[in-house]
């Protein structure tokens, strides 16, 4: 009966997405996959060349974070920058194909989009695996000028929203003058940070969303065991201060939220822990927590729904997204598989 209760408040939430407004800051990035075939050793090198079989470009980084609230039915208002590229367009045109407000991301001539080129490789009948990454980084820095531009257009979108994430892949986008007008946002906005590098620097903030690796890298340690994972815990807690709280993602450990001024609560991994693909899977979590707590979940809540989609996605080979109704038939799959 408790379960049921909770499949209800779940879906409840979940069908609310289409109600929020959500605006996504952050570093656009394209994600380009080429599919191949290996089919022999090269005689100028010792390395397999694959055979070109297709390619494509997906929307990567915070352009992911887009995506993924797009797919929840959620609406979204991205800002960041793209190049006036092959790239930026093909991103560009995908958000506007599917009805994306594009105004908040300006292509900026002689800028390249960044890009991450993963070559995936196997046969017919075998599953694709990447061989290599080749990544495209900006070419030139944030001026004054960008920057103010930034400001103005999250400015301008601020009063419609019910709440923020910024998506810090740490390339040039979070200026100082950017972080300290997104910290005032956050006096009278909810906003969600997931940041790669500079988690220390948004101090104040809503909720911060790093993954293990970046939590135990931002309090200074080299590593830590897992029993002893607490100690991350509080010292990063103590370090940003968020107001909420923090989610940390633990891979297949599942997850761990700290709430302000309680303790943390452990959530297990949902489904299997044999996982295809981690890449995204981070941009999925925050986009559903997000989505959630806008919609009324608790923060407990939030972070129990977010760890159900990220057990979709990271069996999904690439940059993945989910849907509403895959999200609840995932859940209710989880529950009952729990009571059988």
């Amino acid at each position: 009966m408790k379960q049921n209760q909770q499949y209800k408040k779940f879906c409840e939430i979940i069908d609310k997405f289409a109600e929020i407004k959500v605006g996504v800051i952050g570093d656009m990035i394209a994600d380009m996959f080429i599919f191949g075939q290996p089919y022999r050793l090269s005689r100028e090198a010792p390395v397999v060349i694959v055979k070109h079989e297709y390619q494509k470009v997906v929307p990567g980084g915070a352009a992911n974070t887009v995506n993924n609230i797009l797919k929840l039915n959620g609406n979204v208002y991205p800002v960041g920058l793209v190049g006036d590229d092959d790239n930026g367009k093909k991103l560009l045109d995908y958000f506007m194909e599917n009805g994306v407000d594009i105004s908040g991301i300006p292509a900026i001539t002689g800028r390249n989009t960044i890009t991450k080129m993963r070559v995936m490789a196997g046969g017919s009948h075998t599953s694709k695996q990447q061989v290599v990454r080749i990544d495209y980084d900006p070419n030139m820095s944030i001026n004054k000028e960008l920057e103010q531009k930034i400001i103005k257009i999250i400015d301008a979108l601020i009063e419609k929203l019910d709440g923020l994430i910024v998506s810090d892949y740490n390339y040039d986008l979070f200026t100082p003058a950017i972080i300290d007008y997104i910290k005032k946002i956050s006096l009278t906005k909810m906003v969600i940070v997931d940041s790669h590098h500079r988690l220390a620097q948004f101090k104040g903030v809503s909720v911060i969303t790093p993954n293990e690796q970046e939590a135990v890298r931002a309090v200074g340690f080299e590593h830590i065991d897992n029993p002893d994972f607490d100690r991350v815990g509080n010292k990063l807690m103590e370090l940003v201060k968020p107001s909420m709280g923090m989610l940390i993602t633990r891979g297949n450990k599942g997850m761990v939220f700290y709430i302000k001024d309680k303790k943390s609560v452990k959530i297990p991994i949902s489904g299997s822990d044999d996982v295809t693909d981690v890449t995204g899977a981070g941009d999925t979590v925050v986009s559903v927590f997000t989505l959630s707590l806008l919609a009324g979940a608790t923060c407990e809540e939030a972070s129990r729904i977010a760890n159900y989609a990220a057990g979709i996605v990271v069996m999904k080979s690439g940059t993945a997204t989910t849907s509403r109704y895959e999200l609840k038939d995932f859940i209710l799959r989880c529950m009952d598989e729990q009571t059988s």
